[in-house]
């Protein structure tokens, strides 16, 4: 879900949730050591964001990746590190992305 033209544009090959991820690592021979989710106070954002897509369809993708003013991208720093203060503490059940810290099984 939530896949934007953006996605076409990096050429994106497949998402995962929690799950998928973890059993890919699990049969890969790792050892989870700390699975979440990640950018869950962007998911309203995102969200907005992907439904105004799919109600103008835009014929062209474009990169996701774009110069923010400064002021903006000091926002988007504080919004991740109180992420970050979360993540550790508990893990987020729902976000935009995931995030595994894995161990070579021994």
């Amino acid at each position: 879900w939530l896949k934007r033209s953006s996605d076409v544009h990096v050429h994106t090959r497949q998402r995962y949730n929690l799950e998928e991820l973890r059993a890919k690592l699990v049969n890969s021979g790792f050892r989870i050591v700390k699975i979440s989710y990640i950018n869950f106070l962007l998911l309203p954002p995102a969200i907005l964001d992907y439904v105004l897509e799919k109600i103008t369809k835009p014929k062209n993708t474009h990169s996701p990746l774009v110069n923010l003013p400064e002021l903006l991208n000091l926002i988007l720093a504080f919004i991740l590190s109180l992420e970050s203060l979360i993540l550790s503490i508990t893990n987020i059940p729902f976000g935009l992305g995931l995030i595994a810290i894995c161990k070579k099984a021994s």
